[in-house]
């Protein structure tokens, strides 16, 4: 009998292919759910992470700071489902992007992968007022490999169906039906922003597998998410608001004073005698104490005001719906709190202040950086008070005006710097007993104003030591210089370059290599080159001020002290200082004709810095009578208009005149 005419056979041929075609669409079905839940997946991974990006963003570009924009970036691409993101402002140039070097660009074609991309751009802003365009490329691999994984899989349970029976093939599939369907429901809730959906595993197969995956990629994405927002919105060292999201708030706090009347207030605190404990104890003790005092100053400010870190030992306080005299028992409170505090480091303790600055936020305030320039100027000023101490702000206390002034200086001197408007004059310091020797000269520093006019060191030397510029100025001044020295003849050059230097540049780790690389650069001997300090700076830091000069000396440079006189250090420094040339200040030199008091008082340096194997320099020496005088005590050098005025550095070059020395 042949086995197809039996009934059984048949029935069970018609069972098996019946169970074939059910697997078949069963396998269809899986897959088509797989491939949604999959596409659902990505697709809210992808927009939560653009949500995210898109809000830190949105700040960056609102407030021109792309400083904490760029590491958020680049930790994001660390993500392997990100390959790249690119921030993009209104004219279509990268201000920031997971790659630096892109950075100021004009975006082209991206370059292709060795896998499947996905660019989703995303304006930031209003459509219709967008401040500019995010541009993330996520990557598709990871969905093609769990797509293709899963239809492995399920041939193979499509086979393994096949050898079983049409029931147990059929009870399967709507098993795996049921439990997939589990899957895509978690998947829409996580979709639904139920960031803590999860799928219940309750087998080791398959599907049990993918809910398994689908519960890891959720855990990443809810880290991921937590450890963004986190460096998205808060200070990495202590926990508090940052300093992007505090001017969100602040901006947001204008508006609502602006457009509604609501009263709010800004404080600025900056710690005092903070620098005292990092320099004594070092930088994680200073990190330590900004931890502990945010914690303290977090307590005392309600849940709805902002503590935030602004910038090293600088704090920003902004109390919403506050009136002044509220602020001003807020400000008490917190200068009495840091006060009474007492930071402990191993076996040391100190005690540090608070200044504070207030400043109202209404109606009057145009921005953000108007406000916190104003609440700066009122820190200021409770600094020169006397430190620990609240001050509000008033446009009509002079000393605030003089600080706005400083302010002002600030920006001016920094595009300075870029623009390159500062310019070199050189002054003649001639020998008193050899007239024929070639002169020194000094370069002296003057800024060229918008008008074109000269504007002298003492307006802008002031508010740039104040605030920390003078190491980039002084950088620039020995480029300007070895610049000028290198386009003269050897034979026009002047036998030494005298060329200051400020206190701050005594710790300047990089400016001995910078003078030694252009040297180097500009082929001009060592010798050439003598730095000046003040005897102040030499005062104030003696080690540091010696070991400076000791390595400038190694290198072939000469060092003179400047100003010598004004700092009362006495004359036990001028032997451990080192230096080769002692300037004597003209506050003495100008009265030595009239005043016998001056005349000794150079006479005693003179002959003491002779002693002591220096040579002597006297400075404002204005006329023939004065010149005449230092010739007789034994001056080795003078300068001052006696003997030339201070010329641009080409006219000098050019001219390439000797000063007189009179020597009758």
């Amino acid at each position: 009998m042949r086995p197809f005419r039996s009934l059984g056979t048949r029935i069970a041929l018609i069972v098996i292919v019946a169970e074939g075609v059910v697997l078949a669409a069963m396998l269809w079905l899986t897959q088509s759910h797989l491939r949604n839940a999959l596409k659902q997946q990505a697709e809210i991974e992808h927009r939560l992470t653009l949500d995210v990006l898109t809000d830190a963003a949105y700040t960056a570009l609102l407030t021109d700071e792309y400083t904490e924009v760029t590491p958020l970036f680049e930790h994001s691409v660390s993500n392997h489902h990100i390959v790249s993101i690119r921030l993009l402002d209104r004219d279509g140039r990268i201000v920031a992007a997971s790659n630096p070097t892109m950075i100021g660009t004009i975006p082209g074609k991206l370059p292709p992968t060795p896998y499947p991309a996905l660019l989703v751009r995303q304006p930031v802003g209003e459509p219709d007022s967008a401040l500019g365009e995010l541009q993330v490329v996520f990557s598709q691999q990871y969905l093609q490999a769990a797509y293709m994984s899963s239809m492995e899989r399920s041939l193979a349970i499509a086979a393994l169906g096949l050898a079983g029976t049409a029931l147990i093939g059929l009870t399967l599939g709507g098993r795996i039906r049921h439990r997939l369907n589990r899957i895509v429901q978690q998947t829409r809730a996580f979709a639904r922003g139920q960031l803590d959906a999860r799928v219940s595993s309750d087998g080791t197969d398959e599907i049990a597998e993918l809910g398994n995956a689908f519960n890891q990629m959720a855990d990443r994405i809810s880290r991921d998410i937590h450890h963004i927002e986190e460096l998205a919105y808060h200070d990495s060292l202590t926990g508090i608001t940052n300093r992007l999201v505090f001017h969100e708030r602040l901006a947001t706090a204008v508006r609502s004073a602006r457009r509604h009347g609501h009263q709010h207030v800004l404080m600025y605190l900056d710690l005092d005698q903070f620098k005292v404990v990092n320099d004594t104890c070092g930088h994680d003790a200073g990190d330590a104490l900004l931890v502990d005092l945010s914690q303290r100053l977090s307590t005392l400010i309600r849940a709805r005001d902002t503590l935030s870190r602004l910038g090293g030992d600088e704090f920003g306080v902004l109390l919403e719906n506050c009136t002044l005299g509220e602020a001003e028992q807020v400000a008490e409170k917190l200068r009495a709190s840091v006060a009474d505090y007492r930071f402990r480091w191993k076996d040391r303790t100190f005690r540090v202040g608070v200044s504070i600055g207030i400043v109202p936020v209404d109606g009057n305030i145009e921005d953000e950086k108007q406000l916190l320039s104003q609440a700066d100027v009122a820190c200021y000023a409770a600094k020169k008070a006397g430190r620990n101490a609240v001050r509000v702000a008033n446009a009509q206390d002079g000393e605030v005006a003089r600080h706005s002034a400083e302010l002002a200086w600030i920006a001016r001197l920094q595009e300075a710097l870029e623009h390159h408007a500062f310019t070199l004059h050189w002054q003649s310091i001639a020998a008193t007993t050899a007239p024929e020797r070639r002169p020194f000269r000094e370069a002296l520093l003057r800024l060229v104003g918008t008008d074109g006019h000269l504007i002298p060191p003492g307006e802008f030397l002031p508010p740039a030591e104040q605030y920390g510029l003078m190491p980039a100025i002084d950088r620039h001044v020995i480029t300007l210089a070895l610049d000028h020295l290198r386009e003269l003849p050897t034979e026009d050059r002047p036998e030494k370059l005298f060329i200051n230097l400020s206190a701050r540049s005594l710790s300047d780790d990089g400016l001995y290599t910078l003078i030694q690389e252009s040297l180097a650069k500009n082929g001009l001997a060592p010798g050439l080159l003598c730095f000046e300090i003040t005897e102040t700076a030499a005062i104030d830091n003696p080690e540091l001020a010696c070991h400076f000069i000791e390595r400038i000396k190694q290198l072939g440079c000469s060092f003179a002290l400047d100003d010598f006189g004004t700092g009362l250090c006495g004359f036990n420094y001028l032997r451990e200082l080192g230096a080769d040339f002692l300037k004597i200040d003209g506050s003495f030199v100008t009265g030595i004709l009239s005043d016998p008091l001056d005349r000794s008082i150079v006479a005693a340096v003179n002959d003491i810095a002779h002693q002591a194997g220096l040579q002597t320099i006297a400075e404002w020496v204005e006329d023939d009578a004065t010149m005449q005088a230092l010739q007789s005590i034994g001056v080795d050098y003078v300068q001052g208009y006696a003997i030339d005025r201070p010329m641009p550095a080409g006219v000098a070059m050019r001219t390439g005149s000797e000063p007189a020395i009179n020597q009758g």
